[in-house]
């Protein structure tokens, strides 16, 4: 066997930091917190996280990679200092926030716009991968669905590369007010596995459809562009007619979508 580097004993903790929290410690008193933050805790495993992350010992003949938690540092930092592709833009953020609403409020998603979503609504590749673990789960979940069910299945469905993802997704905190069923159930810090998936807010079905919306928003408007670009390449005749008057009916729908939530305040 061949012997480690370094080994690291000790406990392995997840720290839970909270921020802007409304005043200070009382005793007998809630207090809450704007965000909060889940990171490794406890010393050794900082130490050991951060010692896999450092560059590997070289030897002749020897992949210094053939740990997998060297292997998957090295592709993380890979990913975290290229520059050709961002997160921070409109397209991933009306993503990631969808996907973490559906998550954490899987009741608030209109089915009937859910159904209308493809593959296609979705650019960022994780995003992409996803929606398809979602349809593998079942698609969304009734009414009587528990919400430690829902998380297995989802998990499920994802495999290990997508755990994580499910996971971060799960807490991450949304632009909303909290419910009262949160307010309660964090009160209450119950975490058994029958709890049902609670029933969403206004505020909550608004953002959600909202989301959705934009989603199938940017799909149209692909597949407007699409036609556009080949019906340029097109001789005139009853074929680029054709083609016009899907163009029309795409536009139109695109307009009726976004009157579902905006309003008439489109132009």
């Amino acid at each position: 066997m061949k012997p480690y580097d370094i080994l690291a004993i000790g406990e392995l903790n997840v720290d839970l930091i909270l921020n802007n929290i409304d005043g200070e410690p009382e005793v007998g008193k809630e207090k809450f917190a704007g965000d909060m933050i889940l990171t490794l805790g406890s010393s050794t495993a900082i130490f050991a996280a951060n010692a896999a992350a450092a560059e590997p010992r070289m030897e002749q003949g020897v992949n210094p990679y053939a740990n997998p938690s060297a292997r998957k540092a090295l592709e993380h930092r890979d990913a975290a200092e290229q520059s050709y592709y961002r997160i921070d833009d409109a397209v991933f953020i009306c993503e990631q926030q969808f996907m973490a609403t559906l998550i954490q409020v899987p009741l608030a998603v209109d089915p009937t716009l859910f159904a209308s979503l493809t593959l296609s609504s979705f650019m960022t590749p994780v995003f992409r991968t996803l929606f398809q673990a979602i349809a593998a789960a079942g698609g969304l979940p009734s009414t009587d669905t528990p919400q430690g069910l829902w998380m297995h299945n989802l998990t499920k469905a994802g495999g290990p590369m997508l755990e994580s993802v499910i996971n971060e997704l799960a807490v991450m905190q949304l632009p909303l007010p909290p419910s009262d069923a949160d307010t309660e159930r964090a009160s209450q810090q119950s975490q058994e596995i029958n709890v049902q998936l609670r029933k969403p807010t206004d505020d909550e079905r608004r953002y959600a459809s909202e989301l959705i919306i934009r989603l199938l928003d940017t799909g149209i408007m692909r597949r407007i562009g699409a036609d556009k670009r080949r019906m340029a390449q097109l001789p005139d005749g009853a074929e680029k007619i054709e083609l016009l008057g899907q163009i029309t009916k795409l536009e139109t729908l695109r307009k009726d979508l976004q009157a579902r939530v905006f309003g008439n305040n489109v132009a």
